[in-house]
């Protein structure tokens, strides 16, 4: 993990003008908020939740594209185009919403999964499962209730292989 931070924050320092840099930065916090979790540091995990949240809250989006133009997955152009139109941004953060739910970051993940919707970013089942696991946590059953009614597109039964611990929820 150590070789990985260290490559990414050499590649983010690089040219503060990189047409990736946003969502580098966005994706090179996510993984420095894991290790430091992990280790056990959580000032610096508060610190650097912190720090990202200004970083989200500074995104302009006007100045981005919607999206960018499709490539074929896999393909060389399309691991070296721009990340940075409004739909990459999304999935970043979204991923970075994933992680504050693991690293027990509730109300944050709440919030940014809140931010990302309102954005018009659709979660797929997994982020969706994070989302309602951070509600539950931090607004119980009721909050879930009210959440998977508006959000018909998935039930508990498919979240849990996501999250297991939803399980938990009753009625």
């Amino acid at each position: 993990m150590d070789s990985v931070l260290e490559n990414m924050n050499q590649l983010i320092q690089e040219d503060e003008t990189w047409s990736n840099i946003l969502f580098a930065r966005i994706t090179y916090n996510k993984q420095r908020l894991t290790k430091l979790y992990h280790a056990g540091d959580f000032a610096g995990v508060e610190a650097l939740v912190n720090e990202t949240i200004d970083l989200i809250d500074a995104i302009n989006d006007g100045a981005m594209p919607i999206s960018r133009k499709d490539e074929v997955v896999g393909s060389w152009e399309d691991i070296n185009v721009s990340r940075n139109s409004q739909r990459d941004i999304n999935i970043a953060l979204n991923n970075l919403a994933c992680i504050l739910t693991d690293i027990e970051r509730y109300e944050e993940s709440v919030k940014l999964f809140m931010q990302i919707q309102e954005r018009g970013h659709h979660m797929n089942s997994y982020g969706f499962s994070k989302w309602i696991y951070s509600i539950w946590k931090t607004r119980g059953t009721e909050a879930v209730k009210d959440a998977l009614a508006v959000n018909a597109s998935y039930e508990i039964a498919d979240l849990v292989k996501h999250t297991p611990e939803l399980l938990e929820i009753k009625g």
